[in-house]
């Protein structure tokens, strides 16, 4: 079962207060700091990855963003902390943010916790399959580690957040990419659900999925469970989360979705360019640097870079 609907109590992974169980029932959401949750399943090895996606269709449609945001990331990153650093992906999947972090000069280690997956990765990178922390040594360290959306999948955000820290070498830097709840198209998904139309946000959740998201931050609820481990922020960012030409191949690489739903999908999401366009980016990336070990984080400042 992925579905993991128990009525049971929820703590907010960022301020430990009681979650309010919303509808769908695997949706809570913490009243005290706005923190969103799910108690979905990941089913790793009960869904393959190649049975649920075509997997021309998807690399026509994620590879040309991702790397155009990957070079993106990295430009930021080379002015923090530049190569030749050792850094770790998390999550790195088919290794395309690996690929481009190499070709700028990084040492970089990759890590996939789905094997079949990083058996699709480029045999000449360094991708190792397992978990985060659990592949790593005790005493393995990082001068960068990175999340690209793979934060909000993660069991226990708390423990990842403090295995960081941990896996930091000093002044070290935390990258995280992840869908923004105060983002455009989210936001029109939990509009849609009240109205009865829960599919874009089951979606938006990645229910059906291996593994679907189990939490949904801002930037402020990220910036306090970074704190809480001895994280200070450095900087934050939007990044574009689709692009208008890519949109079909997208959704029609998942092979679950009918032909019906797909030209919904695609002209509810056409039609809602313009308002989207005017809403916040439903990608952010955060930066986040090492402070004095088992120290509180440094006071945060006003107003952080944002673009």
């Amino acid at each position: 079962m992925r579905d993991d609907v128990a009525h049971k109590a929820v703590k907010c992974p960022v301020c430990a207060a009681a979650m309010t169980q919303r509808n769908p029932d695997w949706w809570h959401v913490c009243g005290a700091c706005g923190m969103q949750a799910s108690t979905l399943q990941p089913a790793f090895d009960d869904t393959p990855m190649e049975e649920m996606f075509d997997w021309e269709q998807r690399e026509t449609a994620f590879a040309p963003l991702r790397q155009a945001n990957a070079e993106k990331l990295l430009d930021r990153l080379e002015k923090v902390a530049p190569p030749p650093a050792r850094l770790l992906d998390v999550g790195c999947a088919e290794g395309w943010f690996v690929q481009a972090a190499c070709a700028r000069g990084y040492e970089v280690q990759g890590l996939e916790p789905d094997e079949r997956m990083a058996r699709k990765a480029d045999k000449t990178l360094n991708i190792r399959a397992g978990f985060f922390p659990d592949a790593l040594g005790r005493a393995e360290g990082f001068d960068i580690i990175v999340f690209n959306d793979v934060f909000e999948h993660l069991p226990d955000v708390r423990a990842a957040m403090r295995a960081c820290e941990k896996h930091l070498a000093p002044k070290g830097i935390l990258v995280i990419n992840f869908p923004n709840a105060l983002g455009g198209i989210y936001r029109l998904s939990c509009v849609a659900a009240r109205l009865g139309f829960s599919g874009p946000f089951r979606r938006m959740w990645q229910q059906d999925y291996p593994s679907p998201h189990l939490t949904y931050f801002t930037p402020a609820t990220l910036l306090t469970l970074a704190e809480s481990a001895g994280l200070g922020e450095k900087c934050r960012f939007a990044l574009p989360a689709m692009e208008p030409a890519e949109l079909w191949a997208r959704i029609r690489c998942d092979r679950s979705r009918s032909l019906a739903y797909s030209i919904a999908a695609w002209t509810s999401v056409m039609g809602a360019m313009p308002l989207l366009a005017m809403m916040p980016s439903d990608i952010s990336v955060q930066m986040f640097a090492k402070t004095a070990r088992n120290g509180p984080a440094r006071r945060r400042k006003k107003n952080p870079e944002v673009s």
